[in-house]
């Protein structure tokens, strides 16, 4: 596969593992902090894309995670720790299948409400003719005395 780096050798790879670690740590603190600006903005303000676009960012996080998981694991016994890296990603699949839930749910019960409404009323709006407009073009509905 191109661009896919061979296993480095026993000595390069507790250095890189190190590095590795220090990156995703950065990333676990980062998307902490976004992640929880957004969900608590997000359910502050009734807002169901900021919430989601948070949820997103945590199971981000729990990718990060799970990495650190992975490294940790690779470090104390290198040979075991494809079985870390398989609980892993099933742990982040549970987090992403939550937070899509989440998302589903809180939009379904959003769209009965307002929006529900609004959007009905917009698709009976386009149903309608309007006058002047299926025989004189755009022109008669900007007000210029045509129809």
């Amino acid at each position: 596969m191109p661009g896919h780096q061979p296993p480095a050798s026993g000595q390069d790879r507790p250095g890189q593992i190190a590095a590795a670690l220090r990156l995703v740590w950065a990333s676990v603190v980062f998307g902490l902090a976004s992640g929880a600006v957004s969900v608590l903005t997000g359910l502050a303000n009734h807002s169901l894309s900021v919430l989601a676009t948070g949820l997103g960012a945590l199971g981000d996080v729990t990718g990060s995670a799970a990495l650190v998981w992975r490294f940790r694991a690779e470090r104390r016994r290198p040979g075991q720790s494809q079985a870390a890296e398989a609980r892993a990603a099933l742990m982040v699949a549970a987090v992403l299948a939550v937070a899509s839930a989440v998302v589903t749910i809180e939009a379904a019960i959003a769209l009965p409400g307002d929006s529900g409404g609004q959007v009905i009323s917009a698709r009976a709006e386009l149903r309608q003719p309007r006058p002047g407009l299926h025989s004189q073009g755009w022109g008669a509905c900007e007000g210029n005395g045509q129809g």
